[in-house]
């Protein structure tokens, strides 16, 4: 089963299942919500606001290999 259901998008930062956001100590995130809105990530304060956080992490990846 998807953690992010169908269709599910983060509000906040914009992450899909496919596009998901990064924290080494917490790993991948998923949806925090019924209505599959928000992410872990965006939802879990510490989490938002560790600078190791990565939102979106294959966007890292497609300008990474732009420059």
């Amino acid at each position: 089963m998807s953690l992010f259901g169908f269709g599910g998008k983060c509000e906040i930062c914009g992450c899909t299942e496919d596009n998901p956001c990064w924290n080494p100590e917490h790993g991948f995130c998923g949806l925090a919500d019924d209505e599959h809105t928000v992410c872990t990530h965006c939802a879990i304060k510490e989490i938002a606001e560790d600078p190791e956080t990565i939102h979106r992490v294959n966007d890292l990846r497609k300008e990474a290999d732009n420059e």
